[in-house]
């Protein structure tokens, strides 16, 4: 149960940031780089801590390694 709190707690900062950064007009190519590496990490991590949480077929290390 706790995973699902993590996981809404990451994806919600996450879109924090990339709406922050896109706020300050960051529209350089590495601002895109590191507009998917949040992305990245909004679904690689955020989504898995939910699923981890709601399905109990992933362990935490799978969640961790397909985060990255």
């Amino acid at each position: 149960m706790h995973y699902i709190t993590f996981g809404v707690l990451i994806q919600a900062y996450v879109i924090s940031l990339i709406y922050s950064r896109w706020g300050w007009g960051d529209y350089l190519a590495i601002g895109g780089f590191r507009v998917g590496a949040l992305n990245g990490v909004f679904v690689g991590l955020g989504m898995n801590m939910i699923s981890l949480g709601t399905l109990a077929l992933i362990d935490f290390e799978a969640t961790v390694v397909d985060g990255v």
